[in-house]
């Protein structure tokens, strides 16, 4: 099991720690996982995600990751959600019907501060 220390560990500064690669996953995915959180992309997606939930509230992950590419945004920005949620950066609300992929999903928002 990953410490909280290692760095493939998604860190939001708060006591929340979620492991973005398992350890069971293959030696390059780690090091792909490490790369990721040290080269500062899960910050910035993260930073991306809250922004576009602030922008638009009450869209599902599937919806808002739509919206995202549409702006040229790359990358999976979905995964990003529980950590932002545990960070306490947004929050989900009501579930209802993704316009996306058609099966129930929570709604997601921005946690005023």
């Amino acid at each position: 099991m990953p410490n909280k220390g290692d760095s493939w560990f998604e860190s939001s500064g708060t006591l929340f720690n979620r492991p973005i690669a398992r350890n069971t996953d293959p030696e390059p995915s780690r090091e792909a996982a490490e790369f990721i959180v040290e080269s500062g992309g899960v910050a910035r997606m993260r930073g991306q995600l809250v922004a576009l939930v602030g922008n638009n509230p009450g869209k599902t992950a599937s919806e808002l990751q739509k919206l995202y590419e549409r702006q040229g945004g790359n990358g999976h920005l979905w995964k990003r959600v529980d950590g932002a949620v545990g960070a306490g950066l947004i929050r989900r609300g009501k579930v209802r019907k993704c316009t996306v992929t058609q099966r129930m999903a929570a709604t997601l928002y921005a946690v005023e501060k």
